[in-house]
């Protein structure tokens, strides 16, 4: 009989957690702020950046720091009540500068859109419905970084379809747009994007917000970079 260790075990499942967590862009957020003015374009990952409704707050930090440091012109936010909404109020309940947040019957994309407000300055919604940064100098009034939300979809293939359904509406044709969503989902979410109907979409690129990684005992080291997402114990 073949023994299969909890090591083997390990390396096996990270394979596929390296496939899942896809990541197409190196970095997203530079590490060394440049120059207000020059940030937008030396720093541009496409046109617009699409968030993806989840219970990892991270994303929605990641999603903010993207704004402000002129990664992304766009946020657009996706997400309405599901069978996993639950699972993200809970985590905003766990987290001391999220728990201001009110989650009972919002919307993944509405308590979302408050997660990235709190990670960022000086924001407001404009009366067309966007989220706009009042505090990034390097933009006119009219071009500054905003937030559409997206909150009727109930389930990821949804978040795709809507969102592409809410570009059509707004006449919008991003040339390429960065998906974030949770790094198990990178790629099932991007494939949904792009196979949707009449898709307005021109470059998919995934950026997973952490590599992810499986622990062969629940006290072997983790490297920094990574996140634990499950420990194989007997």
């Amino acid at each position: 009989m073949l023994s299969y260790s909890l090591e083997d075990q390990a390396a096996d499942l990270n394979v596929i957690a390296e496939f899942l967590a896809r990541r197409d862009i190196e970095q997203l957020v530079p590490h060394t702020p440049s120059t207000a003015a020059g940030a937008s374009e030396a720093h541009a990952a496409g046109d617009l950046l699409i968030l993806a409704g989840n219970s990892l707050p991270c994303t929605a930090a990641m999603a903010a720091a993207a704004l402000d440091a002129g990664s992304v012109p766009e946020l657009l936010i996706t997400g309405g009540i599901g069978h996993a909404t639950q699972y993200l109020r809970d985590a905003v309940a766990l987290v001391p500068q999220l728990q201001h947040i009110v989650t009972a019957d919002r919307p993944e994309a509405d308590i979302m859109a408050d997660m990235v407000s709190a990670s960022r300055q000086h924001s407001h919604v404009s009366s067309d419905g966007r989220v706009g940064d009042c505090s990034t100098s390097q933009y006119t009034a009219t071009e500054r970084p905003s937030v559409l939300l997206e909150s009727a979809s109930t389930n990821c293939g949804d978040n795709a379809v809507k969102s592409v359904q809410l570009l059509q509406r707004l006449n919008t044709r991003p040339g390429t747009v960065v998906l974030m969503q949770d790094p198990t989902m990178q790629v099932c979410c991007v494939m949904l994007l792009l196979a949707s109907p009449s898709a307005v979409l021109l470059t998919v690129l995934s950026m997973s917000t952490a590599e992810l990684y499986v622990m062969p005992t629940a006290s072997a080291h983790v490297p920094d970079h990574v996140l634990p997402v499950a420990a194989l114990c007997l």
